[in-house]
């Protein structure tokens, strides 16, 4: 939902709504890579308001939330300056979690404090999506601070991260006087709050990439290229359907080939089984997508490692 209404900042061109399938995959994906190894990603997701902190990035301190967001938001812009959908998927995501820890006042907050037993894990329950996307979007669009963020957003992470630190107490008073109602308009607010960052945040984004002209770039494209090792296919899927790969040498023999899966219409960035290549010389290929009846081709070199 965070996602979603982040990308309402970007041109259509660039990125279509029938395409907010991939963001909620893309939440999805980071969300289970973090839960297989959460000791080496927690650190990132919190954030202890009593620390005293400086606007400044400095890449030798620990790593916490404000910082993620701001590496979150420059990923997101190196990811716009290629034009590619399939390639924004991921980080859009990235922005959108990073935000959402901000508004949370239990990440915001240090793990020393005492806990009402169950508030915070009432906190994290999930709500019906139709009352978030009412709140949401009853919730004026905000506007005009993006353009001042000469810190790449790290003031206005700190801001909202000291903002819902405030809100720690309140929010746990509800719980105690057993008040499901206001505590719901609570988990309410914080979700608005991550929402309004995160479009800021790509607002921020896709003005400083489109200072450099980038223009949409739906092609069917092998990256890295040269390969030497994983290649990603990205490309924009117009239909949903089953997809599969074709590796061709200069000559027109097909030389290798690849099941995809069914996949849905939109954005797509899959990495293509490095026991694929692995029998190819070095050299030039061509890789021939195929789903729904829709056909694209490219041009890659290979050299194995």
């Amino acid at each position: 939902m965070v996602a979603t209404r982040a990308a309402t900042a970007l041109p259509r061109e660039i990125w279509d709504s029938a395409w907010n399938p991939s963001l909620t995959d893309a939440v999805t994906r980071q969300v289970e890579a973090e839960e297989a190894d959460p000791e080496r990603f927690a650190p990132g997701h919190r954030f202890d308001e009593s620390a005293p902190v400086g606007t400044a990035i400095d890449a030798n301190e620990t790593d916490d939330a404000p910082r993620s967001f701001v590496g979150a938001v420059d990923a997101l812009r190196s990811a716009l300056l290629t034009g590619d959908p399939a390639r924004i998927a991921g980080p859009l995501a990235q922005v959108a979690l990073t935000a959402s820890d901000l508004a949370d006042p239990f990440q915001m907050t240090s793990l020393e404090r005492d806990e009402l037993p169950g508030a915070r894990a009432g906190f994290d329950d999930a709500l019906e999506p139709s009352r978030i996307a009412l709140a949401l979007d009853q919730t004026p669009t905000a506007s005009g601070g993006p353009s001042g963020w000469t810190d790449g957003g790290l003031s206005a992470a700190l801001a909202l991260a000291r903002g819902s630190a405030a809100l720690r107490d309140s929010v746990e008073q509800l719980v105690f006087a057993a008040e499901p109602d206001r505590f719901e308009a609570a988990q309410i607010d914080r979700i608005a709050a991550a929402a309004a960052l995160a479009r800021l945040a790509t607002e921020f984004a896709w003005g400083a990439a489109s200072t450099d002209a980038v223009t949409a770039n739906r092609a069917f494209h092998v990256w890295p290229n040269p390969v030497s090792g994983t290649a990603m296919l990205s490309f924009v899927a117009r239909a949903a359907g089953l997809a599969h790969v074709d590796l061709f040498d200069v000559a027109g023999r097909r030389v290798g080939s690849a099941e995809l899966g069914r996949l849905a219409a939109g954005p797509h960035l899959i990495a293509l089984d490095p026991a694929r290549l692995a029998p190819l010389t070095t050299g030039v290929y061509f890789a021939r997508l195929s789903i729904a009846g829709q056909s694209a081709a490219c041009r890659l070199a290979y050299s194995p490692r």
